[in-house]
């Protein structure tokens, strides 16, 4: 109880203003006209002819594997990145798929190279890769598809956390057969919940639209709670407020968890009017997470047991978290005990590696034996708060935190 009613950093925020909601309520109201008008904002600034939303990333990804299996019924593989969000094997689960897991390399957050060589040797079975762009660092891996050797096998892009990204001009989203964006807390831009499905391929468009029709309507009560928690979390998220919610038993805020049973319905009016907006508060928010990243990256340059993973954009541009391994666990847990103490907003990322999930054990197609990058980032990876409500003085305490606790 020591930091009750003390300001305290959320970890990763992507605040919506009164306006916003303001906005979500026009959805509300004018539902016909707040859909036209996100999905042609999007197709433009994607160059994208089909767009699909829905109530979660995970969901859009669910979605996307459904309508790819039906294309190729013969293949049930999917290959993932090691050290990814849990939410990931969830989705391919749930479409009754296979998880086939790839290490990464923890200098790129990508996949290792070499790992995937070895993998893509055996592709008869294999649906799809899933490039995964974490935090909003462009994998490379995502332009892979001209170098496959089997043209059946399809490119999905995770880019749950890279809305808006782009690397030498180009955006992330558009260099495979489909991707899927996320709209939930702490993301690129949020609007409480939500997935977003971009694609080029009709064949791939027309299967989603087919899922997509048979979706439940938005009842009049998920209306309201809704609207209710947006404007709960437009307070709540605030540095002020945020020990609040910290202090309560939300079941598991924050927590990243390995479930299948995630909700897939269409998105809701008020969600899309909260969004319609994506473009200005995206950059208004990457602008902020850049000037922050700069800031950490000059202070952590040749530090002795710490390591900065190479991240990849334009103009180090608009990460939602602030990478950094800590080499020595020791270390890392002082300085997370010390962050929790003081509101630093100071964690780790996802605490396990994809071949570690309990639950999944059985249903892997393990032909690797050894993900020494995604260990390393398991127990090594924190993240720094960077975002617009982040103030310098944040920056200072949190660089002080670090520095003086590596030993």
């Amino acid at each position: 109880m020591k930091r009750l009613f003390a300001r305290s950093i959320p970890p990763a925020a992507a605040p919506f203003t009164i306006s916003d909601i303001m906005r979500g309520l026009a959805g509300l109201a004018m539902p016909q006209r707040t859909y036209a008008a996100l999905t042609a904002s999007i197709q433009h600034a994607f160059d994208v002819p089909y767009v699909f939303f829905v109530s979660s990333g995970t969901a859009a990804l669910y979605l996307v594997l459904k309508a790819l299996k039906e294309i190729h019924p013969d293949r049930h593989e999917v290959l993932i990145p090691a050290y990814t969000c849990f939410s990931v094997p969830s989705a391919i689960v749930a479409a009754g798929l296979t998880v086939r897991i790839c290490d990464v390399d923890s200098q790129t957050l990508d996949f290792d190279t070499i790992a995937l060589r070895n993998q893509l040797t055996d592709t008869k079975s294999l649906l799809c890769i899933v490039p995964t762009h974490l935090f909003g660092s462009v994998a490379v891996s995502a332009a892979l598809k001209q170098h496959l050797a089997d043209p059946a096998i399809m490119i999905v892009e995770d880019a749950a956390q890279a809305m808006g990204m782009q690397c030498n001009g180009a955006k992330v989203g558009t260099a495979g057969d489909a991707a899927i964006f996320s709209l939930g807390r702490g993301k690129s831009v949020s609007a409480v919940a939500g997935g977003i499905i971009l694609t080029r391929n009709k064949t791939i468009a027309d299967n989603i639209a087919h899922c997509v029709k048979d979706l439940p309507q938005v009842s009049m009560v998920a209306h309201i709670r809704e609207v209710l928690v947006a404007c709960a979390l437009s307070v709540f998220i605030r540095p002020s407020f945020f020990w609040i919610p910290q202090s309560l038993p939300l079941g598991g805020m924050g927590e990243n968890k390995f479930d299948t049973h995630f909700p897939v319905a269409r998105l809701s009016p008020f969600a899309k009017g909260l969004t319609v907006r994506w473009e200005k508060n995206i950059s208004h928010f990457a602008q902020s997470r850049s000037s922050k990243n700069d800031v950490y990256r000059k202070a952590f340059v040749g530090i002795q047991g710490l390591h900065m993973p190479s991240l990849r954009g334009d103009d180090f541009q608009g990460t939602i978290r602030f990478p950094l391994i800590i080499e020595n666990l020791a270390a890392r847990d002082r300085i997370l005990t010390l962050s929790k103490s003081l509101g630093l907003g100071i964690v780790r990322m996802y605490p396990l590696s994809i071949d570690s999930i309990p639950e999944i054990a059985g249903a892997t197609s393990d032909t690797e034996q050894s993900y020494k990058g995604a260990h390393r980032l398991a127990l090594g990876l924190i993240t720094l708060p960077n975002h617009c409500l982040v103030r310098m003085q944040d920056c200072n305490a949190i660089m002080k935190c670090i520095l003086n606790n590596l030993a």
